[in-house]
């Protein structure tokens, strides 16, 4: 999945588990790693605040840090771009096919 994506998010994680292991996927595949802090003694806030502490995660504290971040707001200002439509002359037997 780490290769898949534009990025990995976390938001919640603790000490050892999947989502750090995705993380290091991710980082390995050179895509963006978000994690959201946490209170440092809940137990599953751990695992995102030592992404963040070791540079693994950027920190974020809500979708529009993710979406400035990765240049989505700049995309959906774009003019928007329209297919012209293909084969406008068909003869009858193009028709057919």
């Amino acid at each position: 999945m780490a290769g898949c994506v534009d990025a990995v998010i976390v938001v919640e994680s603790g000490e050892k588990g999947g989502s750090l292991i995705t993380c290091d996927l991710a980082n390995g595949y050179n895509r963006d790693v978000f994690a959201f802090p946490g209170n440092v003694k809940m137990k599953y806030s751990r695992g995102c605040n030592q992404l963040i502490r070791d540079n693994k995660a950027i920190l974020v504290t809500g979708a529009e840090d993710v979406i400035s971040f990765l240049g989505w707001n700049k995309q959906a200002k774009q003019e928007k771009i329209i297919q012209q439509s293909l084969f406008l002359e068909l003869d009858e037997e193009e028709k057919k096919i």
